[in-house]
C-alpha cells in the first residue's frame, strides 16, 4: 500500500473508501 501511495496518495484513500472515482484496481 505504502508502494502506491507514492505515486498516487490519492488512489490509496479512494481504495479505502472503496469509491468508484479511480477505477484502477478495479
Amino acid at each position: 500500500e505504502a508502494t502506491r501511495a507514492q505515486p498516487t496518495p490519492s488512489s490509496s484513500a479512494t481504495q479505502s473508501k472503496s469509491t468508484p472515482v479511480k477505477p484502477n484496481y478495479a
